[in-house]
């Protein structure tokens, strides 16, 4: 590879990335496994039996298009996914195999939560690579079952641990805190401009010096 004669270690400088390795990546992947393994029918029931609960996402409609969904939206899905699947008759008659895959959801469940907690411990860290490991040990559900596990983002979870401890707390490093800003430093402005061509990028600059302009003011008032 090209840095293989770099002076320095350049992956100790890559720390990881919740939105893309996690959201979009590992637990997205998972999601669609276990669409394969349920059915559409079936996990629109589950889905829809899920009962409202205070911060989580009512799905009235069932499972959601797959298609196309945003980190928020894959967010809310993984909260109520372990106790969804875990109540679907169809994966219990999968026997061990669906058992493996409700323990390797739980487990990477558990895994993103410990990950994106914004202080660590001497205790949350055995905790979470436990999660990892249990994860590991019960994938086999998911490849008995016909799915193809294969996934390169998947073996960057090991290095998570030794992330947090080099560096500190994961959503320090998550690209949503700069991804958020696309839709108030860019798509909002836009929408309050003319659009023309020639003079949109001025009006927007003009209407974020503005915000900011508002937004000191009310931090002192």
């Amino acid at each position: 590879p090209f840095f293989a004669n770099l002076p320095s270690e350049i992956h100790s400088s890559m720390y990881p990335d919740v939105l893309h390795q996690l959201l979009q990546g590992v637990i997205k992947h998972l999601i669609s496994w276990i669409k394969q393994i349920l059915g559409q029918k079936e996990l629109d029931l589950c889905f829809q039996r899920q009962p409202p609960a205070h911060g989580t996402q009512k799905y009235e409609n069932g499972f959601p298009d797959f298609s196309r969904l945003t980190g928020k939206e894959v967010k809310d899905i993984f909260r109520i996914l372990p106790g969804a699947i875990c109540g679907s008759k169809v994966l219990q008659d999968k026997g061990e195999n669906g058992l493996c895959v409700m323990k390797a959801t739980c487990a990477l469940a558990d895994f993103y939560y410990f990950a994106t907690f914004p202080v660590h411990s001497d205790q949350t860290l055995p905790l979470m690579r436990k999660a990892l490991l249990m994860f590991h040990k019960n994938k086999k559900g998911f490849i008995n079952l016909g799915n193809p596990f294969c996934i390169p983002k998947l073996h960057s979870l090991v290095h998570y641990i030794w992330a947090i401890v080099e560096a500190g707390a994961l959503p320090g490093f998550d690209t949503q805190l700069s991804e958020r800003l696309h839709s108030i430093m860019a798509k909002n402005p836009f929408r309050s401009s003319s659009g023309r061509l020639d003079t949109a990028t001025k009006e927007m600059a003009l209407w974020v010096e503005r915000q900011e302009a508002m937004s000191t003011f009310q931090s002192i008032v």
